[in-house]
C-alpha cells in the first residue's frame, strides 16, 4: 500500500518536473495565490474575533455604566466595534442639539426614553 501512495507521488513530481516552463509558472502562480488567501482568511477570523471581543466589553460597558458621560469618555478604548462608533456619534449629536437650544435643559428623563 504504502509503495503505491509512494509511486503516485513519485509519479506526480515527475510530471511537474518533466513539464514545460509555463505549466510550471502558472503551478507557481496558483500556490502564490492559495497563500495569499489563506492570509486573508486568516487576518478575517482574528479581525472577526477581535471585533466580537470589542463588541462584548462594550456592551457589557454599557449596561454596567449607564452614565453616558463616562460610556463617551470609554468609546475610545474600543475602535474596532461599530457600537462605539454608533454611540460617540449619537451621543456627540444629542449633547449639540441640546447645547444649540439655549434654555432647554436636557434631563436624564429625556435621555432614558430612547
Amino acid at each position: 500500500m504504502n509503495a503505491t501512495v509512494f509511486n503516485s507521488q513519485t509519479w506526480l513530481w515527475e510530471m511537474v518536473w518533466g513539464a514545460g516552463l509555463m505549466v510550471k509558472l502558472v503551478l507557481l502562480v496558483l500556490i502564490l495565490f492559495s497563500v495569499f488567501t489563506w492570509a486573508i482568511i486568516v487576518y478575517k477570523i482574528r479581525l472577526i474575533r477581535k471585533v466580537e471581543r470589542e463588541t462584548s466589553g462594550f456592551y457589557d460597558l454599557f449596561w454596567d455604566k449607564r452614565q453616558f458621560n463616562l460610556i463617551h469618555a470609554a468609546c475610545k478604548d474600543f475602535p474596532s466595534t461599530p457600537l462605539s462608533s454608533i454611540f460617540d456619534a449619537v451621543y456627540t449629536e444629542v449633547m449639540n442639539t441640546a447645547k444649540a437650544q439655549e434654555g432647554v435643559k436636557l434631563q436624564r428623563e429625556d435621555l432614558d426614553r430612547f
